[in-house]
């Protein structure tokens, strides 16, 4: 796997965050458990950040991600709920409805912003407010709960040790990576990002891009809905609500450039693995969690300005 000059400085970075915690906390911070806690935590969070990361490249933005994480939630386990009496299918029924959701939803967004032209900050901004509403006036902001236990396995159950929840992400990773770095697909995406307009003159339908990009995102949050809900054993509309904000650190630090063109899977996944560890850290040293928000949008801020420096000076 060839590493950038920029994601061996992260790998660098996220060597020194280790040594950090296990000076501070003793050599217990790197045993097992605190592994296996990174591989419950990360996933659904990493899952969110990568659908966001999928509308940034192409010089969009997602600000429904959460949104449409929750509502597909909600309506599959509303799904699962009502045909609780058919077993092992409410399951299937669930699964279908939570894909389905999410590819809709990301398809609405794409639409807007692709066909309409309407800002993707605009657009998703007010997606974000319309699913999010559905989904409290269905839940009327309460939970959804007691699911089939063959669901329920999703979120807790293992794979040769490993949490089922960490071997879905992993192989959304890969297959997102696949799609990005060698299908045409992905290449087309990147041109879009960099110049749209160059990439018409290409021959590239950059509406129909832009649009398949939308509902990728829309189908890894389906995804996310289902490791989110499964592993909660129940779904609410506020679950995930602080990921918006940290997806969008998680893919600035990871080199996702936020005007798009740039930026890759390795990146985004070792800053998610920084920022998991450097949260976890937080936790331990019993900082505030508003503290802890401030931090996120420190290390936010402070990349922004770094790389906008850098290419100022080159």
């Amino acid at each position: 796997m060839r590493l950038s000059a920029y994601e061996k400085k992260l790998l660098w970075l996220l060597a020194l965050v280790a040594l950090i915690g296990t000076v501070l906390l003793g050599a217990e911070f790197l045993s097992m458990t605190t592994l296996v806690i990174l591989m419950n935590q990360v996933p659904e969070y990493g899952l969110i950040t990568i659908a966001l990361m999928m509308t940034l490249i192409v010089s969009g933005l997602n600000l429904s991600v959460v949104s449409m994480t929750t509502l597909s939630g909600v309506l599959g386990g509303i799904v699962m709920e009502q045909f609780s009496n058919s077993g092992v299918a409410s399951v299937i029924f669930g699964l279908m409805v939570m894909m389905i959701v999410g590819l809709a939803s990301g398809a609405i967004n794409g639409i807007v912003v692709s066909y309409l032209e309407v800002s993707p900050i605009l657009t998703t901004l007010g997606t974000m407010l319309f699913y999010k509403g559905i989904a409290l006036n269905i839940t009327k902001g309460g939970a959804i709960t007691s699911f089939h236990q063959s669901f329920t396995l999703i979120g807790s159950g293992t794979l040769a040790g490993i949490p089922v929840p960490f071997v879905i992400f992993i192989a959304v990773v890969i297959g997102v990576a696949y799609l990005l770095e060698h299908h045409e697909i992905g290449h087309q995406i990147y041109r879009i990002g960099k110049n749209p307009h160059s990439a018409v003159y290409s021959g590239i339908d950059v509406k129909k891009m832009v649009l398949l990009a939308y509902m990728a995102a829309g189908i890894i949050t389906g995804i996310a809905a289902i490791v989110m809900t499964a592993r909660y054993n129940s779904i609410r509309v506020d679950y995930g609500s602080s990921y918006l904000i940290s997806g969008i650190v998680a893919v600035s630090l990871g080199g996702v450039e936020l005007r798009g063109g740039r930026g890759t899977v390795k990146g985004v996944l070792i800053a998610l693995l920084i920022l998991t560890l450097l949260i976890r850290i937080l936790n331990l040293l019993h900082v505030d969690s508003s503290l802890i928000d401030g931090i996120m949008g420190l290390i936010l801020l402070g990349n922004v300005v770094i790389n906008y420096r850098s290419k100022g000076e080159s």
